[in-house]
């Protein structure tokens, strides 16, 4: 082998080195970004305050925090439903479309709607479902799909729930009970 062959060599080598380094170096930012994005995914998404998963607080609560989650806001409105109390502020958690309507005749319509909703939860027992909500790519600062595992004390099933964000606050548009 000559000496142009051995320079062709070692050239080839060190070139392939660096493209290796560099698609490792990528990897690990990727991995980093992915880590970081679902670890604030799960922060933000998870956060629900101590006294919320006290069902007797949530009984006598009067209002939502305006500064409250998309997945506080979720759970606030399942569990209300779930124990039939404070229909109120379950009403609260939804946006004003599900309740007031936009169309002439869309009043007895969300009633049954929003009644139906409200009956099918009670006894049920709702927990958030992280891994099945992470599966969603089309979540966005505006709109967020979320997933709660339902027990309904037969079966256990991942319910959607999904919220918009109304008038600066989270409010639930749409649940599957």
């Amino acid at each position: 082998m000559g000496f142009k062959d051995k320079l062709k060599t070692a050239a080839d080598k060190a070139v392939g080195d660096v493209v290796d380094s560099a698609k490792g170096a990528v990897e690990d930012i990727k991995d980093a970004a992915t880590d970081a994005v679902e670890g604030a995914v799960d922060d933000a998404l998870t956060y629900i305050s101590d006294e919320w998963l006290d069902l007797d607080f949530l009984k006598s609560m009067t209002s939502i925090a305006t500064n409250a989650g998309p997945a506080a806001v979720a759970h606030l409105a399942l569990n209300l439903g779930s124990m039939n109390e404070n229909f109120d502020l379950f009403l609260d958690t939804l946006t004003n479309d599900c309740w007031k309507g936009s169309h002439r005749g869309d009043m007895q319509w969300l009633e049954r709607k929003v009644n139906s909703w409200w009956k099918t939860m009670n006894g049920r027992k709702y927990v958030f479902s992280p891994e099945e909500t992470k599966k969603i790519t089309t979540n966005t600062d505006t709109q967020v799909k979320l997933f709660f595992k339902a027990y309904d004390g037969a079966s256990v099933k991942n319910k959607p729930i999904i919220l918009i964000k109304e008038d600066g606050v989270w409010r639930v548009s749409s649940i599957t009970p």
